[in-house]
Parts: C-alpha cells; sequence; structure tokens
C-alpha cells in the first residue's frame, strides 16, 4: 500500500473536519513532498475559505440542496463517466463562481472514491491517471458553472488548439491544449520553481520571461535546467534568448557536451555577436586553439575577420 492510500482516511477526515490534531502534522508533512496530495488539501481549504464568506441558506434550501446531491453522487456511482450536476443558482445559492467550481470539483471526488474510479494511485499505481480524472472533473465542474459570456471569459480554464470530430452515438471528440493561471512563491531551489522555468524556455512565452526564467534559475544547475540552456542556446529565435544561454552554460565548459554544443554555436550561429561570445567563453576555459582555429574556418562566413582578430588578442594574452 502507498503512503498516499495509507494516509486517505486522515484525507477524509480532514475534509470531513473530523481529523484529530494529532494526525494533522503526519499529513502536512506528506503533502509537502507529494503534489497530488498538496494540491488536494490547498483546494479544500480554498473552498472552506469561500464558502465562508457566502450568506447561510434557509434549511429547508439547504436540506433541497443535500437531496440533490446525494441523488447526482447516486446516479454517478450506478452510471460510470456520468457527470454529477449542480443545482441551477438562485437564491442564496450566490457562491463565486470558483467556489461553484471547488465544490464540483469535490464533489466529483469524493463521488469517484466511492466508485472506486479515483482511487490514491489507479489501478496498478497509475497516479497520473487519477490526476488527469480529477483534472477532468474540474473543467467539467467549471463549464457547469460558466452560464454566460463573461463567465466564460473569467474562467480559471483556457482552450486552446482545439480541434472537434464527430463520434458514435452522437458524441463529438474534443483535442485541445488546457492552461490555467496559478500564483504561487516558492523557494529558490524549489522542484516546481525550476520545472516552470524549463517548461517557459521549452514552450511558446515572451523572450523576456525565457531571459528572466535564466536569470533566476538556481545555481547549482539540474540535468534538466542543462538540457533546456542548451535547447535554448541551439534553436531560440531570439538572440537576446540564445546569448543568455550561452552565458550561463559557459560555467559549465568542463561537460564535454556543453563544450560541443558551445564550439557548435561557434560554426553555426548566424549572429557573428553569439559566435564573438562562443569564442571568448571558449578561449577563457582554454579550450584546444587548434579546435577553435579549425572552428573559424571550417564554414567561410560574414564574421570570420573579426572572430580571427578576437582569437588573436586571446592568444597573445597566453
Amino acid at each position: 500500500m502507498s503512503e498516499c492510500e495509507r494516509l486517505q482516511p486522515t484525507f477524509e477526515a480532514y475534509v470531513a473536519g473530523d481529523l484529530d490534531e494529532s494526525a494533522l502534522g503526519p499529513l502536512l508533512a506528506h503533502c509537502r513532498g507529494c503534489d497530488e496530495c498538496r494540491r488536494l488539501v490547498e483546494l479544500h481549504r480554498d473552498l472552506a475559505t469561500l464558502a465562508s464568506r457566502a450568506p447561510q441558506p434557509e434549511e429547508a434550501e439547504l436540506l433541497a440542496m443535500e437531496s440533490h446531491v446525494l441523488d447526482e453522487i447516486g446516479r454517478a456511482r450506478r452510471e460510470p463517466g456520468r457527470r454529477v450536476v449542480l443545482p441551477a443558482r438562485s437564491g442564496w445559492f450566490r457562491l463565486p463562481r470558483l467556489a461553484a467550481a471547488l465544490a464540483a470539483s469535490l464533489l466529483l471526488f469524493a463521488a469517484g472514491l466511492g466508485a472506486g474510479r479515483l482511487a490514491w494511485g489507479g489501478s496498478g499505481g497509475d497516479r497520473s491517471a487519477a490526476l488527469a480524472d480529477r483534472l477532468i472533473a474540474a473543467i467539467r465542474a467549471d463549464a457547469a458553472g460558466n452560464q454566460r459570456l463573461a463567465d466564460v471569459e473569467n474562467s480559471r480554464f483556457t482552450y486552446s488548439d482545439v480541434s472537434f470530430r464527430r463520434a458514435a452515438e452522437g458524441r463529438v471528440a474534443l483535442d485541445f491544449d488546457l492552461t490555467t493561471r496559478v500564483h504561487l512563491v516558492e523557494p529558490a531551489g524549489s522542484d516546481l520553481l525550476q520545472d516552470v522555468l524549463v517548461q517557459s524556455l521549452l514552450h511558446p512565452s515572451s523572450a523576456g520571461t525565457r531571459l528572466k526564467a535564466m536569470a533566476l534559475a538556481p545555481p547549482g544547475m539540474t540535468p534538466k535546467t542543462r538540457e533546456a540552456l542548451l535547447f535554448a542556446m541551439r534553436r531560440d529565435e531570439s538572440l537576446a534568448v540564445r546569448l543568455g544561454a550561452l552565458t550561463a552554460l559557459s560555467e559549465r565548459l568542463g561537460d564535454p557536451e556543453v563544450e560541443a554544443a558551445v564550439l557548435e554555436a561557434l560554426r553555426e550561429d548566424p549572429s557573428v555577436q553569439m559566435r564573438l561570445l562562443a569564442l571568448d567563453s571558449l578561449a577563457l576555459h582554454d579550450v584546444d586553439r587548434v579546435r577553435l582555429r579549425e572552428a573559424i574556418r571550417k564554414d567561410p562566413r560574414p564574421g570570420n575577420e573579426a572572430l580571427r582578430v578576437r582569437l588573436a588578442e586571446h592568444e597573445k594574452r597566453l
């Protein structure tokens, strides 16, 4: 049994407000190392905060709401794949849209646990599948709460690169990329921060964001950060980003792969400025001068004369 599975009753007690204080410490300690469990705890905290701001319902309305929710959970258990539908907003039920979406997300998670479809770790320990199920549940709940165009415009999810195709039995297959805006403050060396910095170099973002990502990268370069910088130095369309990646990698010229990539930039980069910086970095790290001269001569192109002059200056300093 995984640690997540072992703590499942503890988490359910936390959500229900019945958790003994002595069990809270181990749960939070586990959440610090488990992104999936931490997100669920944060989801419940957000929901509790937003719900506390809502006006209290009349007892009759609350009973009607409870009856409807229990009916929907029962149907979801009997009909796998069925979407849980919350009552339309009316009267007291005017929670902020985010609260409604969070409530629906948590409700769907609970229904999935009851039906055995969203057990911690999924079948065969496939936690990714369980996380995907919860994400889909959240975006369905968000869509169900979007009643007007303004709701869609302010949705916490954004869809891009969308395609549609007809499927059997009057259904439609959807393919799309999904983004959602998240605000976090992370320690400078956290795994999440490094992952976001790396992804900002690999996926479309502004050149300014890519430069800032490199500036904020922690001093101890992880393998994924190194590979992302190599990718940016070789392929980024922005000269400023390529120069920034080369500057960051210059500290790792003792790595054969980094040295080979910088030599490649010296030979092939279209920018004379980039090639000059590559030459300076290699020369300052005592890379064999014969290799540098060969890199300059191998493919004659504009700027080679300036490179030869710069190389001669480095050789005079020896």
